[in-house]
């Protein structure tokens, strides 16, 4: 398929037409890296549907750097 996509346009026609199953409405990748963060770090939100959770994880990890320890023989 050749041509250019004015997706809003498209979308509207959609809606208008009935052919919603046809569109799917997501959050843009520009608010969970920015606008996301900044309610998260205020703590509280006004947007309904939107969860703040505060999660505690604990990350183990070997390391790369053989471990050499001093031992001592008497």
């Amino acid at each position: 398929m050749n041509g250019e996509l004015d997706e809003a346009k498209a979308v509207a026609s959609l809606k208008a037409k009935g052919l919603t199953d046809n569109v799917s409405e997501t959050i843009s990748k520009v608010f969970w890296d920015g606008a996301a963060k900044e309610i998260a770090k205020q703590g509280s939100t006004d947007i309904d549907g939107l969860i703040i959770q505060e999660k505690e994880y604990l990350s183990v990890r070997s390391s790369d750097k053989e471990e050499r320890r001093k031992v001592s023989v008497d």
